[in-house]
């Protein structure tokens, strides 16, 4: 039995219909011989004419995915419809695949280009069939990356490095969470230092979940378990190798994608309802035309500038509807504040045209995932900073606000003003995000600053007899390696 998986789509605007003679399937996240957590497809939709569609079409695609003789494949396949004219495939695999087909097309059996396609040796995430880095670097074409912070330390051992971040650490043991890693022939060794390293599970999982991926090098780092970054730029004896899931303007972290971002990469189709890939079609249900012409935030009081924006919200309740769900920093307030806010499903933000980003703790973890829904993003000005931010550009990306908030109805009445323009932002912050946020993007975010350590730090990797080692547990189902990786 082949999976078919044929999509209705109701649209209220004036219906297009795609094209299958233009309409593409890009392969983006499927590559024969690699294991990934989720394999994953885009549909690009053009119309008779060959111009791209920019909204949901009134027929649907087709898409079918077997094994040898037709046989049923044993996984989970979805269809996403990212409602702007592009559709996500996406396939959790239970069990290997030694092959296996896939067909798009139209309702009229008419295929795209690039259908159908054939791949070989597809496994499920608890596989270790690792490939070199350099396969699978060519494989998904991904550039190597480079950094500023670690060009500017070259020289440094790692006996050097481990030094400054030891001293580091002593002077100040009640503030830190660390953990030094050390991948060594496969195998993967830590050493935590501090009072909280509960986090460390994330790091943990992540390198369980690389090292099935590819052959990581020999290498050793230092991981913040924590918010705040630590390698100061100005300050000498602070000025050390240090990965961290975020960063400020003022230190020189090495910054991966955050722990929420990974947790999604790698639990998608899993054990997540939210992720990068689910939030292009939750959080883009609601026509432009049909938003509510407001700012609008939701979230716990973990800053001053969250209880003022909720204060403005108070005081401007036809641009703003803004509220704390939680207090923990502050004392409660509801006649200053307002009511105490109910949770609010994640995509039922989207009913609002202007979405609201101030800082947490440090930079706001939602961010790529409002950025990836259909609503216009105001974003704080602010020296904290994730993986991706980089990309981004006011009045491109987003509308930035400055520090104290003090512009922000000005912004919205300019939003109100501006709307094309706005639609215009929107469009391309999802198109930015949607890249850096693939899963195949954050993975190798991780997987080419490993591969910059080992090539820009000195001396010998080791570990030591302090440190206890993170099993990299053997799959319980069958795997398909077309290397096989000797299980450790």
């Amino acid at each position: 039995m082949i999976l078919l998986f044929l999509f209705a789509i109701c649209s209220f605007v004036q219906s297009v219909r795609f094209d299958s003679k233009h309409s593409e399937v890009s392969f983006s996240g499927i590559a024969s011989g690699i294991t990934l957590p989720v394999y994953y497809f885009h549909l690009n939709l053009f119309d008779e004419n060959g111009e791209r569609l920019e909204q949901s079409p009134e027929n649907s695609p087709k898409v079918l995915v077997s094994g040898k003789d037709g046989s049923q494949i044993r996984g989970k396949v979805e269809v996403l419809d990212s409602q702007d004219g592009k559709f996500i495939v996406r396939i959790k695999t239970f069990t290997s695949h030694a092959w296996i087909k896939i067909v798009v097309t139209d309702e009229f059996d008419r295929h795209f280009v690039n259908s159908p396609a054939t791949f070989e040796n597809l496994n499920h995430d608890e596989c270790r069939c690792a490939v070199e880095i350099d396969t699978f670097q060519k494989s998904f074409r991904l550039q190597d990356r480079e950094d500023d912070v670690l060009l500017a330390i070259e020289k440094l051992s790692y006996q050097q490095n481990n030094e400054l971040v030891r001293e580091y650490f002593a002077s100040r043991p009640n503030s830190c969470a660390l953990c030094h890693y050390v991948l060594k022939s496969g195998r993967i060794y830590r050493e935590c230092f501090g009072q909280h390293v509960g986090f460390n599970m994330f790091s943990d999982a992540t390198l369980v979940a690389l090292s099935r991926f590819v052959n990581l090098p020999d290498v050793e780092f230092w991981m913040n378990l924590g918010d705040w970054p630590h390698s100061k730029k100005t300050n000498e004896n602070h000025h050390f190798q240090m990965i961290s899931w975020g960063s400020h303007a003022d230190f020189a972290d090495l910054v991966v994608p955050t722990y929420d971002l990974m947790d999604s990469t790698l639990g998608m189709m899993h054990r997540l309802s939210k992720d990068q890939f689910s939030v292009q079609s939750s959080a883009r249900q609601v026509n432009w035309s049909d938003k509510i012409e407001k700012g609008f935030f939701r979230g716990r009081d973990s800053r001053q500038g969250r209880l003022d924006l909720a204060e403005m919200s108070q005081k401007n309740p036809e641009l703003i509807d803004a509220a704390i769900t939680r207090y923990f920093f502050f004392k409660e307030d509801e006649e200053k504040y307002g009511k105490r806010s109910e949770h609010v499903p994640f995509g039922d933000h989207f009913n609002f045209k202007y979405q609201i980003n101030v800082d947490g703790t440090v930079a706001a973890y939602r961010l790529p995932y409002l950025l990836l829904g259909n609503s216009a993003v105001l974003k704080q000005e602010s020296a904290y900073f994730e993986h991706f931010y980089s990309s981004l550009e006011p009045f491109q990306h987003f509308i930035p606000l400055k520090r104290d908030l003090s512009d922000l109805i000005q912004k919205i009445n300019w939003a109100k003003e501006n709307d094309d323009k706005v639609s215009d932002i929107v469009k391309a912050a999802n198109k930015v995000v949607e890249e850096e946020t693939a899963p195949v993007k954050v993975i190798w975010s991780w997987i080419s600053l490993l591969k910059l350590i080992s090539e820009r730090m000195t001396g010998e990797v080791h570990h030591t007899d302090a440190m206890e080692e993170v099993h990299v547990p053997k799959s319980t189902r069958p795997c398909s390696c077309s290397s096989p990786h000797n299980e450790l």
